[in-house]
């Protein structure tokens, strides 16, 4: 859902990183919800976790004290998500083009950089081809200028991948078969396992079953 913007003070906006999947959901208003890797993740069996040196920034580190799962997910999840809390602001960064490669490489120099190359930047996104000799860049390296598109956070909590139902499947995106019998949709999740498979590998793969933070959001309008 879309809300009207309200007055943002940019030294508390905050970034997140979508990739070019992500994106076009949001901007379809198919998604209102995203997952990241908790990190480091928790332990519960032969390592005990505490908070330490980063207890507000949702950081943990092994300690001597045992908390158990539920005091973990609940009492130390809600108000801890490093991504941000209820209210906050994130703009979101996207793979992006600048379709002058002098200019990218410059852009620090120029003393107006939103106004000298906006009419020059490109969103993969929007699924615009690439000009010779333009790159699409890392939505890591997207400045706060050239950022399209503001969340405004409604709820976070941290569960484990695997806890993702139907619903918040729909809210990641996924849209699933739909049966022409019934008009029930099916694979919601196995398309979120899917999805989730083509990012994540190793350690942090589906079958891991990670803890994730679970962001929930509203799209801010101009």
């Amino acid at each position: 859902m879309a809300v009207p913007a309200e007055k943002i003070e940019e030294s508390t906006i905050r970034p997140v990183s979508m990739d070019t999947r992500e994106v076009q959901s949001l901007i379809a208003g198919k998604r209102t919800q995203f997952r990241r890797i908790m990190t480091p993740q928790p332990f519960f069996e032969t390592r005990k976790v505490t908070e330490l040196d980063h207890y507000m920034l949702g950081y943990w580190t092994p300690e001597g004290r045992n908390l158990t799962h539920p005091f973990y997910r609940v009492d130390h999840c809600m108000d801890k998500c490093p991504i941000g809390r209820v209210g906050d602001y994130l703009y979101v960064r996207e793979s992006f083009g600048v379709t002058d490669r002098e200019l990218f490489d410059n852009w620090s120099k120029l003393p107006d950089p939103s106004r000298s190359l906006a009419n020059l930047i490109r969103y993969k996104a929007d699924r615009q081809p690439a000009i010779p000799g333009m790159k699409w860049r890392d939505p890591i390296k997207m400045p706060r200028w050239a950022s399209r598109l503001i969340l405004k956070i409604t709820d976070t909590r941290c569960e484990q991948l695997h806890e993702i139902s139907d619903d918040d499947a729909i809210a990641e995106g996924m849209v699933g078969m739909k049966s022409l019998q019934t008009g029930r949709v099916y694979g919601l999740v196995d398309e979120f396992e899917q999805y989730w498979r083509s990012k994540h590998s190793g350690d942090h793969g589906w079958d891991e079953n990670v803890w994730v933070w679970v962001v929930e959001f509203d799209l801010v309008t101009a």
